[in-house]
């Protein structure tokens, strides 16, 4: 579907599942403990309440104290105490569903994904009503299991217990956009936005759905309500560069992608941008820049080697064309065009049997692929293999009948 590639780059939100559902009395005693403490209260005292209220109370602190702790864990990437705080619950409260709750959150983050989906499951048994264990669960659903309708489910059960909860709308959209039911995500969105019109994420999706679609005056209103809340948001600049990128006003497109690098300069997604509108207005040393950019933010990135190494060719620097070459090679090693990259540059550096011995043994696999059989058609000409160079330009050709470049060779040999 022509929309799912301009927002497969949306993000779920996480929902911390730790305390929620206790009374307003308890969140204040948690909000009141000191961020350095690592001892609970004392249990000492437990034999001292006179009545079952005062000891559940007391249970109630105890319990509340241990998943604050085991939040804190969480977003310290420390594990194991996470799972002796969450523990430390269990023993008293073993029926607690917050508990099994953060059980599950702790296998999701060591991914052992059944027993966190099992955990998360047994929340909802214990307690029906607690919103956060199906969130996560629907999270899990789809993060791991790619079931976009599991989740669906999930989302819609935690939206009958929190039917305005903004971000939960935002996760159900997203959802039903994996599951190919675009009209129901647009609703979610906009519920979203009217729930939460802070929450950017929802009218930047809405604006991509809109330029999807081709309504480009709708995809700028969505963006200008989202830079009316959160104008310093990069990602809203990269989308406004793409409405100018499509009304062909480049110079603003440039300016609007490097502003989105200006908020966040390590947004490789701008720079990608930025390189592709240069290499398309024949600008290629800012281009090359550009890329270079790429590269040091995110050092895997095959496709950033491969334009570097193309564009580095197109200037005659073959050596280092070459050492991007092989770099998106390594990255990437099964990606035929990447090898077909290098095979220009050995040609360019007069090596025309290693570009052959590069492409020669994917020509069967790769049956309508004009460009290649043009490769192959050069390279046999240079290698004065007449007739193997007439067979491959001539398959070009049928492929592609307006291949003129094919055609030149051709009538050269």
């Amino acid at each position: 579907m022509a929309v799912s590639k301009y927002i497969s780059f949306l993000l779920f939100f996480l929902l911390s599942p730790f305390a929620v559902g206790y009374s307003s009395s308890i969140l204040d005693t948690l909000a009141s403990f000191s961020p350095e403490i690592e001892a609970p209260p004392d249990f000492s005292k437990a034999d001292l309440f006179e009545s079952t209220a005062q000891q559940m109370h007391f249970n109630e602190v105890i319990n509340g104290f241990y998943l604050w702790q085991a939040d804190r864990y969480f977003s310290q990437n420390n594990t194991i105490q996470a799972k002796k705080a969450i523990d430390n619950v269990l023993a008293v409260s073993p029926d607690l569903a917050a508990a099994h709750a953060a059980l599950g959150r702790y296998y999701f983050y060591v991914h052992d994904f059944q027993m966190s989906l099992k955990e998360f499951l047994l929340a909802q048994y214990l307690d029906p009503g607690y919103f956060p264990a199906y969130v996560d669960a629907a999270d899990l659903y789809i993060k791991v299991f790619k079931r976009a309708d599991l989740a669906i489910d999930s989302y819609k059960k935690a939206l009958a217990i929190k039917p305005d909860h903004g971000q939960v709308h935002y996760a159900l959209a997203v959802a039903y956009i994996n599951d190919n039911q675009l009209d129901k995500a647009k609703l979610h969105f906009l519920q979203a936005a009217i729930i939460a019109p802070w929450y950017a994420q929802s009218w930047l999706a809405m604006g991509h759905i809109a330029m999807a679609e081709g309504n480009l005056s709708k995809a700028q209103q969505f963006l200008n309500k989202l830079l009316d809340y959160q104008p310093g948001f990069a990602p809203a600049y990269i989308l406004l560069g793409d409405l100018f990128r499509k009304k062909q006003q480049y110079t603003k497109a440039l300016s609007a992608y490097h502003q989105a690098t200006s908020l966040q300069n390590n947004l490789s997604t701008a720079w990608m941008k930025i390189a592709t509108l240069h290499e398309q207005l024949g600008a290629d040393t800012q281009a090359i820049n550009a890329y270079q950019k790429i590269v040091a933010i995110r050092p895997t990135e095959a496709e950033a080697y491969n334009n570097l190494a193309k564009l580095t060719l197109k200037k005659n620097q073959l050596a280092k064309a070459e050492e991007w070459a092989r770099q998106a090679i390594l990255l990437a090693p099964h990606k035929l065009i990447f090898r077909q990259t290098l095979a220009w540059i050995y040609q360019a550096q007069g090596k025309f049997q290693e570009a052959l011995n590069l492409i020669k043994q994917f020509i069967g696999q790769e049956g309508d692929n004009a460009e290649m059989h043009y490769q192959l058609g050069v390279i046999y000409q240079k290698l004065e293999q007449a007739e193997k160079a007439k067979f491959f330009l001539k398959r070009a050709i049928s492929i592609n009948p307006n291949y003129n470049d094919a055609r030149q060779v051709l009538r050269g040999l």
